[in-house]
């Protein structure tokens, strides 16, 4: 007795995709019933102390019954099915700690009896839209930060950050990023340089409410720094790299990832560091409008 799938067509994100589940019958059989269940889940396994912790979302599920005799004669049967995959679903990702995977499988269900079945793996990759993604912001976009400079809990001066975004928060892989960089180092201590780096940080969930986060470093440039009492503005120009391949994470709850831009004023060791953190948000499909009324936000 066997039991196969074969598609008729490629599954798409946002259409619907058939196939037909075929069955060799030897001998005469009970059945409950031949089923075909279409699952996309996200799944998480990461080191917490010295226990592993894990996590399960389950995100789709569609189940379409085939047959629902009670018994099924010798013979070659073939059932045709077809699944409707909505638009707002995650792409299939792996990573260290989790991942977001889809699978079709088919069923004999026998009573009282070993079932046959067989379950493929299927893959959704499809193009992140900017126009579909929250968050998005038009216009030059400020992000301020002050600092109180310390070291070994004594206080040595003021420092404050203005890092402002031309145009927009929301980019494809390849694209410029224009952005000004204003420090002002009311300390007694220099600035030893200016890093501006762009990082991937997935957040990973469990069930028991823990996390764990991973930070994948994708581009990064230095400037010189700020000496004491002093300040400077920069003007930077930062390739966001072409190589990143951005995913969706709709319906996602124990999988998290953000694009984060840190600006970071270098201060020598022992002192705390300048810094601005930026969520941008990355896609392949451009933004049809480009330009709004600024925003200013502040803090970090």
């Amino acid at each position: 007795m066997s039991c196969k799938i074969q598609l008729s067509s490629i599954p798409e994100v946002g259409s619907s995709f058939n196939g037909k589940v075929i069955c060799q019958i030897p001998n005469a059989i009970r059945t409950r019933e031949i089923r075909c269940v279409l699952k996309g889940r996200e799944k998480t396994r990461f080191k917490q102390g010295k226990n592993t912790v894990t996590g399960l979302h389950e995100f789709l599920l569609a189940k379409q019954v085939l047959y629902d005799k009670d018994s099924i004669e010798p013979g070659t049967y073939e059932f045709p099915f077809e699944f409707y995959l909505p638009p707002d679903l995650p792409n299939s990702v792996e990573r260290d700690s989790g991942s977001i995977r889809y699978s079709l499988t088919a069923t004999v269900d026998i009573p009282f009896d070993f079932d046959y079945e067989e379950k493929i793996r299927m893959e959704f990759t499809h193009p992140v839209d900017l126009n579909l993604q929250h968050g998005v912001l038009l216009g030059n976009i400020t992000y301020e930060w002050q600092e109180t400079i310390s070291c070994l809990c004594f206080d040595t001066g003021n420092a404050t950050m203005k890092v402002t975004l031309e145009e927009r928060n929301a980019y494809l892989p390849g694209e410029l990023l224009k952005m000004f960089v204003e420090v002002k180092n009311f300390t007694s201590y220099n600035i030893e340089r200016l890093d501006v780096t762009l990082t991937r940080v997935t957040t990973f969930k469990s069930d028991r409410g823990s996390s764990r986060r991973q930070r994948v470093p994708l581009s990064n440039q230095t400037y010189n720094g700020v000496g004491s009492n002093s300040e400077n503005t920069y003007s930077i120009d930062f390739r966001i790299p072409q190589a990143i391949l951005p995913s969706n994470f709709f319906r996602c709850t124990i999988i998290e990832e953000v694009y984060r831009l840190r600006v970071c004023g270098v201060y020598p060791p022992l002192y705390d560091d300048l810094i601005v953190d930026i969520n941008l948000i990355i896609g392949v499909i451009p933004l049809r409008s480009v330009a709004v009324d600024g925003a200013t936000i502040l803090g970090n």
